[in-house]
Parts: structure tokens; sequence; C-alpha cells
């Protein structure tokens, strides 16, 4: 037998295709080593932050809305990690804080409350870093945190420096009225509803706020310049010639929000001792919210002390027809009658 001579061993080859194929991600990962600084590239991944950040604040909210404070902790947080500049996001983390601080005190658990609610002003701070465009909504928190905190004075600068921005007043002057409700200041709460009254919708109210709302969004920049020579100029009837304003105002005067103010306004002129203007505003309040127990009940009260009882007598049933539950309404209209029954047998 010959000897074979030369014998090379015989490599096992690749195909050419198979380089590529393992070569691809190695490529891949060199591209876009390379390519990461051009700006579509940029863009892609800062919409997609924006977008896992905005998943993460939604679940947030509706962690938070359920009562589920862990998990809305966890999202807020979250989304802040993706996106540091996320406005929202900080809002409804100082809103949490808030919250949690109120459950806290229930529980009589002081120092807890107070930490909480520190925690709350640092974060709704840190959102005016980044929310130029959010400030009326942020101002208005931590004006509501400060109160909870028994710093009134701190507390109603933060809502007049939420006015300043003049979105949406009507919460605000509400809660401006509230503090002052607190202080006794029942002159200043007459004067805060009423603002809070005048601020709520009508057809130029709810336009003009779609328009501020519309400037101070941080998606409408385009045409921000637009809406805010619109708002400077004014508006006049033409603006509205498209809307039905009988059916408008209709809606309009259902709006419960607005006969809580005239409720609340009507409060503060009782304390002052406004009667007359009392028991105009709780009988309009009862025009937005006509079983509105409460308030009859209230009225009813008035007019037994002025000695009106039939006016009397007729609230105080119409608090029950509302509310057959209402115990103050039944005993309030049982000690009239025995009244006007000792007093009929007197006469007799």
């Amino acid at each position: 037998m010959k000897k074979l001579k030369n014998l090379k061993r015989i490599e096992p080859r690749l195909p050419s295709y198979g380089w590529l194929i393992l070569g691809a991600p190695f490529s891949i990962i060199v591209l876009l080593w390379v390519f990461q600084g051009l700006p579509w590239v940029k863009d892609q991944s800062a919409q997609g932050a924006q977008a896992e950040a905005l998943s993460n604040n939604s679940l947030g909210e509706i962690a938070m809305k359920e009562k589920r404070y862990q998990d809305a902790f966890n999202q807020f947080n979250r989304a802040i990690y993706i996106k540091s500049d996320y406005t929202e996001a900080y809002v409804n983390l100082g809103i949490l804080y808030h919250l949690i601080a109120r459950d806290a005190r229930t529980k009589g658990d002081s120092a807890q409350v107070y930490q909480l609610e520190q925690q709350a002003v640092s974060t709704l701070k840190s959102a005016t870093r980044f929310g130029a465009k959010k400030n009326e909504m942020i101002y208005n928190n931590l004006g509501m945190v400060y109160a909870s905190l028994a710093q009134l004075d701190t507390a109603e600068a933060m809502f007049r420096r939420a006015l300043e921005f003049g979105v949406n007043p009507a919460p605000i002057w509400r809660n401006i009225g509230e503090l002052a409700m607190q202080r006794g200041h029942w002159e200043g709460a007459i004067e805060a509803y009423s603002n809070a009254i005048a601020s709520r919708p009508t057809l130029t109210n709810m336009f003009v706020e779609m328009l501020k709302n519309a400037y101070y969004s941080p998606d409408n920049d385009d045409y921000a310049a637009l809406v805010k020579e619109w708002l400077e100029r004014g508006l006049d009837s033409t603006d509205f010639d498209r809307y039905d304003e009988q059916t408008v105002n209709q809606f309009l005067r259902t709006n419960e929000k607005t006969g809580g103010d005239y409720k609340d306004l009507a409060l503060a002129w009782e304390k002052k001792g406004g009667i007359d203007e009392a028991l105009r505003n709780y009988q309009t309040a009862v025009q937005f919210k006509p079983n509105w127990s409460a308030v009859f009940n209230r009225m009813g009260i008035i007019c037994a002390r002025r000695g009106e009882y039939d006016q009397a007598e007729k609230a105080f049933r119409r608090a029950l027809a509302a509310d057959p539950r209402d115990s103050g309404a039944r005993e309030n209209l049982e000690f009239l009658k025995k009244k006007l029954a000792g007093a009929s047998a007197a006469d007799n």
C-alpha cells in the first residue's frame, strides 16, 4: 500500500452567509453605538421613555384612586426614574404623600403625619422646577398641604400664588374661603365664595378655561401663541355663535359645585349675621341640587328663628322628603309642631 503524502486535515467550512448570521448581533451593537448620537435615534428613545413613563403614571393614578398606595408609590417613582422631569408624576407623588398623611392623622400618629406632609411639600416644590405650565395645580396642592399642617398664612399664600396663573380659579377661591371660615374671617369668606361663584362655568368662562388649559398644555406649543393672542384680545358674542346657548345654560344650572359655593356663601353670611343674604343664597343653592336635605333644614332653622313658622315647617318637610333619614330635620319639625301646639293652647 502506498503511503498518502501531504495529507491535510479537512476543516469544516461555514457557508458565507454563516458569518453574516454570527456577526449580525455584534454588528448591530456597533451600529447602535456609532449612530446613537443621531437625532432620530435620540428622538425615538425619548418618545419610548415618555410613553413608558406616561403608562407608569397612569397606573399609579389608578392605584391611588383605589387606595393601593404602595403600588401607586412604586409606579410614580418608576415614572420619575424613567423621565426625571415628569411634572405630573411629581405632583401625583406629592398628593399621594398627603393622602397617606391624612390616613395617619385618623390613627393619631402625629409624628408620621408631619413627616409625610413634609415629604409632600418637598415633592410638590420639586415639581415647580419642571412644571411652569402646571404651577396652578402645584401651588393649589401645596396650599392644601400647608392648610392640613395648620400653617394657614402659608397656605393662603400658596393659594393666591396659584390664582396668578388663572386657569381654573373657582376651586382655589373655594379653598381660600374655607381658610377664612377656619379663621372666623366671615367677610373674607364671603368675598372668596363670591369670587368662586363668579368663576364657575358660564359659557364664556368655560371657553376661556379651555383656552387657558390649551395654552398651558405641554403638548400645545405649536399654537400657544395663537391661543395667547386670543386670550389677550378677549371674547365677544360671535365666538359662541356655533353653540346652542339655551342647552349650555341648562347644563350650567345643574352644576352642583356651584350649588356648593352658594351653600358655603350662605353659611358665611349667616355667621356674619346677614340672615337675609344667607337665606337668599341657601335658596339659590337648592336650585342646583333640589334634594339637598341639609340646606332645607338650615333654611327651616333660619325661618323658625325669624318667627316665620309656616315657612320653617315647609322647609323641614322638604328636607325630610329629600332624605327621610335626616334625624335633625325630623327633630326640628317635631319641636316646631310642639311649639306651635303650645302657642295655640295658650291662646285658647
